[in-house]
């Protein structure tokens, strides 16, 4: 067994470090495997690694970090950290105060669920999430240059979750944060076109920046509490079902909007209104080949941006007081 002490750092100068069987940290403790040369060693956990101390792991950008068990089964941990790494493998449930990696040249792994009663933050090129993240305080997902794969729920505690970079579902997915903002920042894709749901559940604030569907349509999206939903770019799901507040705003400023249900409706629900935002030169469409069109408040633009229906096989309806435009926010031809 190996049990890591505060002030005794294991440094494998370029050579791999593994550690055979479990684990206890009695203090915080680092493992660096970094060179002169600028390369790393690999750095293994085979066994459960308890302790509610730091720490802090460094294999430089071009060797590997598997935990093959546990982390914090017994005694959670406070803070881990990885600062640079190829891929990270967490091969078993994750229990800390905050889990941080700070970058890294390849993806990290969550193979099982992740309890932090802090921040989860992890900054590198490729993620892949298997199991679901719990944190009482905000979850930045953030892959560098390649994709964030996430098939489980993402909850906190009236904190923000992040999602920064390019994000495809596989599997149903929940975003839940009480009164957290949720924001995507890059594209969102299906794995199965149609099939993979993403429910955005917050009191919030909720931003897309970048296309949902880009490549390949999302199942349903559902927004069922939303304070003010943001949307800047295309949108090609299932079905869309919005409720919020203080309304959507729809901005084609960048590129006209396209709102798309493949196989649904496309609904703006209780009193939900929608504003269109870009100038009289863009175009915002709502489409739904196989379903209604269906908006519970009004629909207007103080900017003239014009509202087109492309393909829709049901009803089409705006219940607000005013309907579609007025003379203080008029839509565009």
């Amino acid at each position: 067994n190996a049990t890591g002490g505060t002030g005794t750092p294991a440094s494998g100068s370029g050579a791999a470090i593994t550690f055979t069987g479990p684990v206890n940290l009695t203090g915080d403790s680092a493992v660096n495997t970094a060179s002169a040369n600028g390369l790393g060693g690999n750095i293994t956990f085979t066994g459960v690694v308890n302790g509610g101390s730091n720490l802090t792991l460094d294999s430089q950008n071009d060797r590997s970090i598997v935990f093959q068990s546990a982390i914090g089964q017994a005694t959670p941990l406070n803070v881990v950290t990885v600062v640079n790494a190829a891929d990270v493998t967490f091969g078993g449930a994750v229990n800390v105060t905050n889990l941080t990696q700070t970058t890294g040249t390849g993806t990290t792994t969550l193979s099982g669920a992740v309890n932090a009663t802090g921040n989860v933050s992890l900054n590198t090129s490729s993620l892949s999430v298997g199991g679901a993240i719990t944190a009482d305080g905000e979850v930045t997902l953030a892959p560098q240059d390649g994709v964030l794969s996430i098939g489980n729920n993402v909850t906190t505690t009236n904190n923000q979750a992040n999602f920064i970079g390019n994000v495809t579902l596989t599997n149903d997915v929940v975003v839940a944060t009480g009164s957290g903002a949720i924001n995507f920042t890059g594209t969102v894709d299906g794995t199965t076109a149609g099939v993979d749901d993403l429910t955005l559940n917050t009191t919030g604030n909720v931003s897309f920046t970048n296309a949902f569907g880009n490549t390949t349509a999302i199942g349903a999206l559902t927004l069922p509490n939303a304070n003010v939903v943001t949307v800047a770019a295309p949108i090609k799901a299932a079905s869309l079902s919005v409720n919020a507040t203080n309304g959507t705003v729809i901005n084609a400023a960048v590129t006209n909007a396209t709102l798309t249900a493949t196989t649904g409706g496309i609904a703006f629900v209780n009193q939900s209104a929608v504003s269109l935002v870009g100038g009289s030169t863009k175009l915002v469409t709502l489409s739904a080949t196989a379903g209604n069109v269906t908006v519970a408040g009004d629909v207007t633009s103080t900017d003239g941006t014009a509202l087109t229906l492309g393909a829709v096989t049901g009803d089409i309806a705006v219940n607000g007081a005013e309907g579609v435009g007025n003379a203080a926010s008029p839509l565009g031809a």
